[in-house]
């Protein structure tokens, strides 16, 4: 798609030929030196980790986001969600995870909001990641609450 941009822009048509400006100058805004035309894959991430973060922030307001918790994240989270099934959007969101939690910084407080297993509360991500046979070894549920194993807040 963003090739038969780029030749639309460059010739009116979809010939070939080599442009004469690289993409990512003609994508800059007009007062970096660019044309100002929107990157739509940056666009395309934007839009998709708004969508990813009503998710996580678990905004039910949404249909869709009330169908995703029924149906894709059932047995599990958004963060320890397999990224192998479903559509290619719901695919390309769960992608876009780490990109997320790079930005995001969590607070436990009590625990009662975290998953014990599921959640990335901890440095190492979620738990149930790094230590499958953890709710069996430690006798806890999967779906626990980080506030089981909290004692005076720690």
């Amino acid at each position: 798609m963003i090739k038969r941009l780029r030749t639309f822009l460059w010739k009116g048509t979809s010939s070939s030929g080599y442009p004469k400006v690289a993409w990512e100058i003609v994508c800059r805004p007009v007062e970096e030196g660019g044309q100002g035309i929107k990157d739509i894959f940056a666009l395309n991430r934007a839009l998709m980790s708004k969508h990813l973060w009503a998710v996580i922030k678990q905004v039910r307001t949404s249909i869709w986001v009330d169908w995703i918790f029924q149906v894709r994240l059932r047995d599990c989270t958004i963060w320890t969600a397999k990224d192998n099934k479903g559509a290619w959007g719901w695919r390309k969101m769960l992608s876009l995870r780490h990109i997320l939690l790079s930005h995001i910084h969590f607070r436990v407080g009590d625990g009662t909001s975290f998953s014990l297993w599921h959640d990335p509360w901890h440095t190492l991500g979620p738990l149930i990641t790094q230590f499958p046979r953890g709710p069996q070894m430690t006798n806890t549920r999967t779906h626990d609450k980080l506030s089981v194993v909290m004692k005076d807040g720690q």
